[in-house]
């Protein structure tokens, strides 16, 4: 994929390997943190903070685990709340 032109039409600018990099964790982190909360409820705020501090790989582990998991420990290991 590369780089956004600068265009005066639709005011993108170019991008980096790592933002692009930052912004799919990013929208990965949304969509775990969606399917956690239909799945197992309300994610308590420890969990929230692993998936924020998380690589990407870490991200995508989890996304292969939830739709087995049979609770949010099962992924994530105990947690505190």
């Amino acid at each position: 994929m590369s780089c956004w032109r600068n265009d005066s039409r639709n005011g993108r600018r170019p991008t980096r390997p790592r933002e692009r990099l930052r912004g799919k964790a990013e929208g990965e982190a949304l969509a775990l943190q969606k399917l956690l909360k239909k799945r197992f409820g309300a994610v308590p705020s420890d969990v929230l903070a692993k998936i924020s501090a998380a690589s990407l790989e870490q991200i995508d582990a989890w996304l292969d685990l939830v739709l087995d998991a049979r609770s949010l420990d099962d992924i994530f290991g105990p947690t505190t709340c």
